[in-house]
């Protein structure tokens, strides 16, 4: 017992001397049924939809915002492509084969903050199984929340586009353009 004892805290002092806890700051979640609005194009008719988030949070430390971390995570059975034929389609083998792909995932590898409080959050998307490098902005809404003690809930833009080809979810490309722009508000609340 005494050599397993023994053991523990070396096995605890190499982990904090090799590997130490880094805090990342407090954690935020999205409220409940909050949705990613997108927009897409028909020919020249543009149309909008939505993802539904699942299970996504950013990590924001407030004295180094670099070291900040997001996760986002798309709920495809639970989105919108605006109309019915156009979710199915979207949702099918052809598109984003949310059958066999139920999610979307976005894991932030690098964040930078340029003036007036926009997140450039660089990171790894996967799509149909297929993982690419994507850059979105987040700009904060309510910035005095950082000159407060009280930083509860916070409001963010989120802005992004990607290519539909990418990832190859090429169905109906001779109708529906490449682009996709992701253009919409989330409000973030304290994880408990």
């Amino acid at each position: 017992m005494k050599n397993f004892r023994n053991a523990l805290l070396v096995l605890v002092f190499c982990s904090n001397t090799f590997f130490p806890i880094v805090s990342l700051g407090t954690d935020y979640t999205t409220l409940t049924a909050q949705k990613i609005k997108f927009q897409y194009y028909i020919g020249v008719l543009p149309l909008d939809g939505f993802f539904a988030l699942k299970d996504s949070y950013f990590a924001i430390n407030f004295k180094n915002p670099e070291a900040s971390r997001l996760h986002l995570k798309f709920d495809l059975n639970s989105s919108s492509a605006g109309f019915f034929l156009a979710t199915n389609a979207m949702l099918g083998q052809s598109v984003l084969y949310a059958a066999k792909h139920p999610y979307i995932l976005f894991e932030s590898t690098n964040v930078r903050v340029k003036k007036d409080h926009v997140f450039i959050i660089s990171g790894n998307v996967t799509i149909r199984g297929v993982t690419k490098k994507i850059t979105l902005s987040a700009r904060l809404k309510n910035p005095e929340v950082f000159d407060s003690s009280n930083r509860r809930d916070l409001q963010f833009d989120i802005l992004a586009k990607f290519k539909r080809s990418d990832f190859k979810a090429t169905g109906y490309r001779n109708i529906v353009a490449d682009t996709i722009e992701l253009n919409s508000s989330v409000n973030l609340v304290i994880a408990d």
